[in-house]
């Protein structure tokens, strides 16, 4: 059992958001053995080709729920519509934010969706505090209303490559959110998959996660994902100091057997390695 941002996973691997767009595989996820889901990224409406609307993923939820048997963390990722102009993008993830309130365990903003990305540009330094500000009043503000707090994570895209600490990720510590998810992309190698650039994904990968864990010094825990594709690779994130993994393309070039091979991996890790060094 792993304890992140106040919630127990039943272990540190969970599927990344965009496999499960619209909320209907989560019982499927939870049999193949994952500790946790993060379904979505959605949005206000729905977005052809990307996602069917918030609505249609919240009934999907709590059908999930109704059903019952649902063990695991359940993350619901959020985002704002392609044409929503700029100046107004928080609505989109406020409107998110409280529609996905009470079906999630915990809710990510995500910075590294397309229609987001310029978030993290220097010239939008002030939208980005604005954003950042108001989502964790409406956290606030929606704990205090239901009497139930859900954790609030940010989620960005993240070159592994990159010698420093991102001012994006500067922003996000200073406003104490619950968790801080680092997308391991490919930065200028080119976003074609290739041998090559998964390797070099890798390689760097872990320090890149070190060097946050560092900065962050237990103010936000870590969850990284991109560019896991053996248990090997899982932990060694965890040992550079991510409290969580999470898969996508793994799953889809290894298959689902690389769930059951990558819990075992890391449950055997755990046990041998010297209580000091043990993932918690």
């Amino acid at each position: 059992m792993t304890d992140v941002m106040g919630l127990a996973f039943a272990n540190p691997l969970g599927l990344a958001a965009g496999f499960d767009k619209h909320g209907e595989r989560i019982a499927e996820m939870q049999a193949l053995g994952f500790g946790f889901v993060e379904v979505g990224t959605v949005t206000p409406r729905p977005e052809p080709g990307h996602n069917l609307g918030v609505d249609t993923l919240v009934a999907n939820v709590a059908k999930h729920r109704a059903a019952g048997g649902i063990r695991i963390v359940v993350g619901i990722s959020v985002g704002q519509n392609l044409g929503t102009p700029r100046e107004l993008a928080v609505e989109d993830y406020l409107t998110d934010v409280r529609r996905v309130w009470a079906h999630a365990d915990f809710v990510t903003v995500n910075l590294s969706a397309p229609a987001a990305r310029y978030l993290g540009e220097a010239a939008y330094a002030r939208t980005l505090e604005g954003l950042l500000r108001r989502c964790k009043d409406e956290q606030a503000a929606l704990t205090a209303r239901f009497g139930r707090r859900v954790p609030l994570a940010v989620k960005i895209g993240l070159d592994p490559s990159s010698q420093g600490i991102p001012e994006i990720v500067r922003a996000i510590a200073r406003r104490r959110f619950d968790a801080l998810i680092a997308a391991i992309g490919t930065g200028d190698r080119g976003a074609e998959p290739s041998r090559d650039a998964d390797a070099a994904i890798r390689r760097d990968a872990a320090r890149s996660v070190r060097l946050l864990a560092s900065h962050l010094d237990g103010a936000m825990p870590l969850m990284s994902v991109g560019g896991i594709v053996s248990p090997e690779d899982a932990w060694e994130r965890l040992e550079a100091g991510a409290a969580l993994v999470q898969l996508y393309r793994g799953l889809v070039s290894e298959g689902p057997g690389l769930i059951q091979r990558i819990t075992g991996f890391l449950e055997h890790a755990a046990h041998s390695a010297p209580a000091a060094e043990r993932v918690p």
